[in-house]
């Protein structure tokens, strides 16, 4: 009787965490803006935030340098692509 109730419990769990992930992929951003350092913020990239903030458009911001750090840039590319990014700036 209590491994059943064990069992469950399990699976009422397994649900919550699963619906979690699908609450977050939901919530994903279409658009990802990636500068190689953070000198391109101020006066450059940050207006290009700010827009997007206007129109209500979610956004991931990413210092990724492709010469200083190309695994990080791919590694990003590629959960960029998993979670259906749609236009990376």
């Amino acid at each position: 009787m209590q491994y059943k109730k064990q069992k469950e419990e399990s699976n009422v769990k397994k649900k919550k965490l699963k619906k979690k992930k699908q609450k977050k992929q939901k919530h994903n951003s279409l658009v990802g803006v990636i500068m190689g350092s953070k000198s391109d913020w101020a006066g450059t990239m940050e207006h290009c935030s700010n827009t997007l903030k206007e129109f209500g458009i979610k956004h991931n911001v990413k210092v990724i340098s492709a010469h200083r750090t190309p695994k990080r840039l791919h590694k990003f590319i590629k959960e960029a692509e998993k979670n259906k990014m749609e236009v990376i700036i």
